[in-house]
C-alpha cells in the first residue's frame, strides 16, 4: 500500500497534510499563541514570559497585528483603492523603510544557508519577502 493508497484522515480539517499544521497557532483556536509559537517565529525572548502566563507577549502580538493591518490600509490608500489616509506619502515611506531595513538581513541570513549548516531557511525567506514588500511600498510613494 503506497502513500497515495492510504485512507484519508477524516478527523483532520480539510487541507491538513501533516501534524505540524496543528502545532501552529490559529486565530480561531488560539487567539493568544503559546510559548512554542513565539519560539518558532523567532521571538524566543518572549517564551519565558508566555510560560509564566504574562499577557505581555499576547499584547505585543496583537499590537503587531494591528500595525500590519494599518500598513495594509496605507497600501490600499496608496493604490487608491480606499480614500486617502493622513500623511500618506510619509506613511508609505516609513513603512517602506521599515520593511527594507528588515529585508537587508537577507544577506547575512543567506550566508548561513550554506551547505552543512543547520539554519532553517524560514528567516531568509522572511527577509526576502520583507525586502520585496518594502520595495513595493517604495515604488508606491
Amino acid at each position: 500500500m503506497g502513500p497515495s493508497d492510504e485512507a484519508p484522515n477524516v478527523s483532520a480539517p480539510p487541507g491538513c497534510g501533516c501534524r505540524k499544521h496543528h502545532d501552529l497557532p490559529h486565530p480561531r483556536r488560539d487567539p493568544f499563541p503559546g510559548p512554542r509559537a513565539y519560539g518558532y517565529f523567532g521571538a524566543a525572548d518572549l517564551v519565558p514570559s508566555a510560560e509564566r502566563g504574562s499577557l505581555l507577549p499576547a499584547l505585543l502580538t496583537w499590537g503587531l497585528a494591528l500595525a500590519f493591518a494599518i500598513f495594509g490600509l496605507y497600501a490600499l490608500s496608496g493604490a487608491r483603492i480606499i480614500g486617502g489616509l493622513p500623511l500618506l506619502r510619509a506613511g508609505l515611506l516609513a513603512i517602506a523603510s521599515t520593511y527594507i531595513l528588515r529585508g537587508l538581513a537577507l544577506f547575512p541570513e543567506a550566508a548561513q544557508l550554506l551547505p552543512g549548516t543547520l539554519h532553517p531557511p524560514r528567516r531568509a525567506v522572511s527577509s526576502a519577502a520583507s525586502l520585496l514588500i518594502g520595495l513595493l511600498y517604495a515604488a508606491a510613494r
